[in-house]
């Protein structure tokens, strides 16, 4: 006969089984909430995802070049060519933030400055990318050092556009950087990263002749050595400079046109005179607005 007692104690192993099986499966169910849950998101590329084959580096640096036809498209004839005053602003009271380059008032606050600034950065960034994750992949090894050359010529390019700006700028070298506020660098040291980002671009890069039509106005190895030559020559490095533009014209790359007025035709493009040339898509819906900009004073496009 079974005592009260007895019972008592069978409830509760009973109910101990049953709160353990009951624990069991809440935690495999958490758990399996958790993998069900832990997923990338498919429809957005990240470092996870991303950078796994020879597509996806030529992806990346491609979104590098990208950058260029930004600012050469929106800015680059405004920044130049009016306070040189080979072009004028106009009338009006339009467009204020030409008035101040006309007159040589800019401060960090206007458009022009915060336009190079943010675009250049964000082409270091792409670059940087690049840098981090392509050499990893597993691809034909002549295109990866094409790709890296690349991504080492356009950091230099988009710092020299910064020095000769700003002067010493923050110095970004990883895409993981986590310093909001990065100390600015000396002019000197950041001559010193565009020097040494161009002379392994130029090692790593075809020459331009090497390149297939599919891939005509990627930067070359005459490239890097062009814009050495030019970095040289703001820091007063003559022999430097003269060595850099030597480099150039022995390579037999390059011919001067004998009309200097073709070089601006479309059948000039990539043309025996051009060191690098930024790349646009022609046809009906492009256009960069310059018969706008540029046309005389009341006149019609």
């Amino acid at each position: 006969m079974l005592h009260f007692n007895d019972m008592k104690g069978i409830d509760m192993k009973r109910n101990k089984i049953l709160y353990g099986f009951l624990a069991f499966i809440l935690l495999f169910a958490t758990s399996s909430c958790e993998d069900f849950l832990d997923k990338s998101p498919n429809g957005t590329l990240t470092s996870a995802n991303f950078y796994r084959n020879e597509a996806d580096a030529t992806a990346a640096i491609n979104a590098a070049y990208e950058i260029l036809t930004d600012f050469w498209v929106k800015s680059i004839a405004f920044e130049k060519d009016i306070p040189s005053d080979d072009a004028v602003k106009g009338q009006g009271v339009d467009l204020g933030a030409l008035t101040t380059l006309d007159n040589l008032n800019l401060n960090p606050a206007d458009t022009p400055p915060t336009i190079y600034w943010q675009l250049y950065y964000r082409g270091i960034y792409r670059t940087n990318l690049v840098i981090k994750y392509v050499p990893d992949i597993e691809m034909d090894s002549e295109v990866k050092d094409r790709i890296m050359g690349e991504a080492y010529f356009l950091r230099a390019f988009y710092y020299y556009n910064l020095v000769i700006r700003f002067g010493g700028v923050p110095l970004v070298t990883s895409p993981d950087s986590e310093d909001m506020y990065p100390v600015r660098a000396s002019a000197a040291d950041t001559w010193k990263l565009i020097e040494d980002d161009l002379i392994v671009a130029a090692e790593l890069l075809p020459a331009k002749s090497e390149y297939t039509a599919v891939n005509k106005g990627r930067v070359s190895q005459g490239s890097a050595q062009a814009l050495l030559g030019i970095a040289s020559l703001f820091q007063e490095k003559w022999q430097a400079a003269y060595d850099a533009f030597g480099s150039v014209i022995r390579s037999g790359e390059y011919s001067l046109q004998p009309n200097f007025g073709d070089i601006f035709k479309p059948e000039s493009d990539n043309g025996s005179e051009v060191v690098f040339e930024t790349q646009f898509q022609g046809g009906g819906p492009y256009g960069n607005g310059y018969n706008f900009w540029v046309r005389p004073r009341n006149g019609s496009t």
